[in-house]
């Protein structure tokens, strides 16, 4: 049975861009979870935890 992932962030340590993820399902496409940094190109891109305006604004359903 698939499991609705917890919301995360991803961030360019090359020139600080990041965006919250907030999967709908287990299944994540590149318009959701983008493998480039589409500021700087860079692939290299961090997963990091959400930040605290990130999970309210997950509670909330924003």
């Amino acid at each position: 049975m698939p499991i609705q992932p917890k919301p995360f962030r991803i961030y360019c340590e090359q020139c600080k861009w990041s965006t919250a993820v907030r999967p709908i399902s287990d299944v994540l496409t590149e318009a959701e979870c983008p493998r480039t940094c589409p500021k700087c190109g860079n692939k290299e891109l961090v997963i990091r935890g959400p930040r605290l305006v990130d999970k309210v604004m997950y509670h909330l359903g924003l």
